[in-house]
């Protein structure tokens, strides 16, 4: 193995190496959102009453929490799905 060789796979700057990178950090982002989240919801148990058309159920706030956090994850997936598919 040559020297320029072995500073190559030392220190690797090339996409693939911005690519590990980029997942490690959105890995990261991921699990402190998640750990976030985690935290709010066992903050808030009090009942909460929402109203639905003429329907008012009445459910922790965890629980409409998840649910609205849910939603706008899945929103955002689709979002970020039918972009990728217009570009390529």
């Amino acid at each position: 193995m040559g020297e320029e060789e072995g500073r190559r796979g030392r220190h690797e700057t090339g996409r693939a190496g911005l690519g590990v990178w980029l997942r490690r950090a959105k890995l990261i982002c991921v699990v402190v959102v998640a750990v976030l989240v985690v935290i709010v919801l066992f903050q808030n148990n009090k009942p909460a009453t929402f109203e639905v058309l003429f329907w008012r159920p009445e459910v922790p706030l965890a629980v409409l929490l998840l649910g609205v956090f849910a939603t706008g994850a899945l929103m955002g997936a689709v979002v970020a799905h039918l972009l990728r598919r217009r570009r390529g």
